[in-house]
């Protein structure tokens, strides 16, 4: 199977794949804006656009990346006693 994903970022991803399974709209991945699935002779198997995908791709702001704190040594003051 062909499978053609148009991305909200406005990447396009072209791949072939032996098993490819579209799930609901509600649990597809919110970064798809259109998806077509095709098997080895051409003939579509699948296809799926989001509902008002222009202003979808307009206003889509991809989710933050979860960054990690700086790690700071906290120097240990020596004791006398």
């Amino acid at each position: 199977m062909f499978v053609k994903i148009l991305r909200a970022d406005g990447c396009t991803e072209f791949f072939e794949t032996g098993d490819f399974m579209v799930s609901k709209p509600e649990d597809m991945n919110p970064v798809i804006v259109k998806l077509i699935v095709k098997d080895n002779r051409g003939k579509t198997v699948a296809k799926w656009k989001r509902p008002n995908a222009k202003n979808y791709m307009r206003y889509y702001k991809p989710d933050p990346i979860p960054a990690e704190s700086p790690k700071v040594e906290v120097p240990v003051a020596d004791k006398k006693v």
